[in-house]
């Protein structure tokens, strides 16, 4: 009995670790991108003043722009910090080319006063270059099936 109570305790204890982990997170309705398209993230959190902090969208090796709400407009993903926008309920990504396969999208968001840092766990965005491999794939099986 003592054993299938400390299982039970330990299952609920790890599941709080993990949302402890990560205090913010994000959805994208669509994961593939398209060229010169506009998307929206719609981010996820649970703060009692979200206007002390800043978020900024992260992709490694890929130049996108994204739209800030405290100025109204569009700025580079590589950016200064003074131009990351405040944290709202959703964020606007444009992106002008979309010639890769898979990237990693996360969020950064900072508070403003106490310089603490989160970031969001990563999702995965595909661009163009996924459907032609997919497609080499299909038609190659499809060759040595007819052969």
């Amino acid at each position: 009995m003592t054993k299938y109570l400390l299982l039970f305790f330990s299952f609920f204890a790890i599941k709080h670790t993990y949302a402890q982990e990560y205090n913010f997170d994000f959805e994208v309705n669509n994961h593939y991108i398209k060229q010169n398209q506009i998307k929206k993230v719609n981010l996820k959190y649970d703060l009692n003043s979200p206007d002390n902090y800043l978020a900024r969208p992260i992709i490694e090796d890929l130049n996108f722009q994204f739209y800030s709400n405290t100025d109204l407009t569009w700025y580079d993903s590589f950016s200064s910090r003074v131009h990351y926008p405040v944290l709202g309920e959703s964020m606007f990504l444009k992106f002008p080319e979309n010639n890769f396969s898979e990237k990693c999208l996360k969020f950064e968001i900072q508070n403003m006063y106490t310089f603490e840092k989160f970031y969001t766990p990563c999702k995965r965005i595909w661009g163009k270059y996924v459907y032609v491999n997919y497609l080499k794939k299909i038609n190659q099986n499809l060759l040595t099936m007819i052969k």
